[in-house]
């Protein structure tokens, strides 16, 4: 049986203001540090044999806090969507600048391309192919996987064979951790 633990990362200045982040690759604030020093405690009992994240530096000082001793190996396809436009504003300045592209991008997002980002499609299709990859590689397997709250929410939307219409109803808190398992 294959477990995978799906981290996401501990809070940086950009969920504290909700600003949307995707690409921009920032640093852990104080509460993100001493959310990923809370999970330290949680996985000292857990024999995991390989911990991954997304590349992002969040998501590695998130995984580098709580497997201080273990070898990170890093995957880009679990990286937060690229957020384009969106990227460093919040929801309210995105209604304000972007209102039919944000308004499509929070009730449909799988409908919508965000300029200088990516489709929802693409997104997806990334964070899928990096899912596949990682439980053909370490079949049997417990996996530590750091990353962030759309991929996340994606393969647990998978995982439960919900519909995409759910992806914004599964919640995400930073430094959440959920379990999932795979015959």
């Amino acid at each position: 049986m294959t477990k995978i633990y799906l981290i996401r990362h501990g809070q940086t200045d950009f969920n504290l203001h909700r600003r949307y982040c995707g690409w921009t690759d920032i640093d852990l604030n104080n509460q993100g540090r001493l959310q990923a020093e809370k999970l330290v405690a949680q996985f000292e009992t857990i024999d995991i044999d390989i911990v991954c994240a997304s590349h992002l530096k969040r998501a590695v000082q998130t995984a580098r806090i709580i497997f201080q001793h273990q070898d990170l190996y890093l995957e880009s396809d679990f990286a937060e969507m690229n957020f384009g436009i969106l990227e460093g504003i919040t929801a309210d300045e995105a209604m304000a600048k972007f209102p039919d592209i944000y308004d499509t991008w929070v009730h449909s997002p799988w409908e919508v391309t965000l300029d200088a980002g990516e489709s929802f499609q693409e997104f997806a299709q990334r964070v899928r192919r990096g899912f596949s990859l990682l439980l053909s590689r370490y079949k049997g397997k417990a996996i530590a996987l750091v990353s962030h709250a759309g991929p996340i929410r994606l393969m647990l939307c998978d995982y439960f064979k919900r519909p995409q219409e759910d992806f914004w109803s599964i919640p995400q808190e930073n430094g959440s951790v959920c379990m999932i398992e795979y015959e």
